[in-house]
């Protein structure tokens, strides 16, 4: 993997409450999910989150979810 691509993982609570995000070798930010859209065969693609999580990584390439977002961070799925 490239020095400036990232890996961004996410883990969902089981009622989709919460979110597990790490961003390449960063410690994981649990936020709260405000909403989660789904593909056609029911997996996550779009994830709301309640803040802002990305700001240190906003010129970067990633890998898995990009996040973007001005105010809080929406994950989508790559």
């Amino acid at each position: 993997m490239s020095e400036n691509i990232l890996k961004v993982t996410v883990d969902l609570s089981p009622d989709e409450g919460l979110a597990t995000v790490r961003i390449g070798n960063g410690a994981p930010s649990v936020c709260k999910a405000l909403g989660v859209d789904r593909d056609a065969h029911g997996k996550p693609k779009t994830i709301y989150l309640d803040r802002f999580i990305h700001r240190s990584v906003r010129s970067r390439g990633f890998e898995g979810w990009q996040p973007a977002g001005a105010i809080t961070t929406i994950l989508h799925k790559l």
